[in-house]
């Protein structure tokens, strides 16, 4: 961000205002070639955008030099000269794009350092910065468009109410949110992270809420990479997000009435199709602790594979199989509308799981090494917090 040298406001670069008079007396006009982006940019993406990178022209020819404020937003420059704060820094929409490819190479959100070890072989995907700029689009009652700058993008004075955002870029699958504007900084995506996957390495993510109570918001969580999707969905409860195909997810969903649901999603729900299908996305106790059934079913097979690699006794495998007998007990329960006892089975599953978690941070009597101990115990931990909300999420 531009700063006056003589603001409070941290900034990039300070600058001042000086008179044009002597410059304007020197210089009749700017010429020369045609301004370029300095980065990797689509063609199609400069050809749309050609008209931001033509040359700037004679400053004492444009609005700015008549009415300067147009181009001052650092709010304390602002003020010092109009009184008044810059709509420009409090209207603004802001996000960086990275990509989901395979392999444990890169950025691993839900991976300690002490855990990567354990997991590099058991992760099959990871984050990485995007090697070609993408395109950003804002559908709004005026639409406007632009590029991103090393995957960093913002959107200046966008007008509040409902607005579409949609990323693109050659060789990837788009990806596209709704959100509501309501002034001031909105971070797009996952708290500023939108994500894109290579088209070859694409599938889709599909659910249909008009059957039940409707699909108000979508997040999808890979077990490793974590939050790659976080918006409303783009039509009416509906949704389509294009993951890696590599990946395992949890969808979460909060349906129409405010209440979540959610469900797993693993490489063989794709085979060899371009996408799975949730032909009825619904929410409430049902959704939930059959996706935590799922999740704890992963989460033994891990600590499986980890006890042989390290000659573990198999005490924490012992709990983690009593866990997830209990929350299937409780699936069955839910599904014959005992809330009651499906709650007493998930309460048993806690314990179980808050048993394993101690007997893994006890000085790690169950023989596991520190890496792998890094690797279970975050997870063991999301499993409580996903049951205790299950107890508090009724039936129906």
């Amino acid at each position: 961000m531009l700063t006056s040298s003589e603001s409070q406001t941290d900034g990039d670069v300070a600058y001042a205002l000086k008179p044009m008079a002597r410059v304007r007396a020197a210089v009749g006009d700017f010429v020369g070639p045609q301004l370029s982006f300095e980065f990797a940019v689509p063609g199609f993406a400069e050809d749309r955008l050609a008209s931001h990178i033509t040359s700037v022209g004679t400053p004492w020819e444009q609005p700015r030099f008549t009415d300067p404020l147009t181009d001052v937003t650092d709010p304390d420059h602002r003020r010092s000269i109009a009184g008044e704060v810059s709509g420009g820094l409090t209207n603004r929409v802001v996000g960086r794009v990275r990509q989901l490819r395979a392999g444990a190479e890169g950025t691993v959100p839900q991976v300690s350092d002490d855990a990567r070890s354990a997991l590099a072989d058991q992760i099959p995907v990871s984050l990485f910065g995007v090697p070609v700029e993408a395109a950003v689009r804002l559908a709004s009652p005026d639409p406007v468009a632009t590029v991103t700058r090393g995957g960093v993008f913002g959107l200046l004075r966008v007008e509040q109410g409902d607005h579409l955002l949609v990323v693109n870029g050659p060789g990837y699958a788009p990806v596209a949110e709704r959100f509501d504007h309501d002034g001031g900084l909105v971070r797009a995506g996952a708290g500023g992270e939108l994500t894109v996957v290579a088209s070859e390495d694409a599938a889709t993510i599909r659910g249909d809420g008009r059957a039940a109570n409707g699909v108000e918001r979508v997040r999808v969580i890979e077990d490793y990479a974590g939050t790659v999707y976080d918006g409303r969905p783009v039509e009416p409860d509906r949704y389509k997000i294009p993951v890696h195909r590599a990946g395992t997810y949890t969808v979460a969903v909060v349906d129409g009435n405010g209440r979540r649901g959610a469900y797993r999603v693993t490489p063989a729900d794709f085979g060899d199709a371009d996408d799975t299908i949730r032909e009825v996305v619904t929410a409430g106790k049902g959704s939930l602790v059959r996706s935590l059934a799922a999740f704890l079913r992963d989460l033994r097979d891990l600590a499986g594979r980890l006890a042989e690699e390290d000659g573990a006794r198999g005490q924490v495998i012992e709990l983690l199989s009593s866990a997830l007998t209990a929350v299937e007990d409780a699936v069955a329960a839910t599904e014959e509308g005992a809330a009651v006892r499906s709650n007493d089975r998930l309460r048993a599953a806690v314990d179980a799981l808050q048993r394993a978690q101690e007997t893994l941070q006890s000085d790690n009597e169950d023989g596991y090494t520190d890496s792998s101990v890094a690797a279970l115990d975050p997870r063991i931990g999301r499993a409580i917090e996903d049951a205790q909300v299950t107890i508090e999420t009724p039936i129906g």
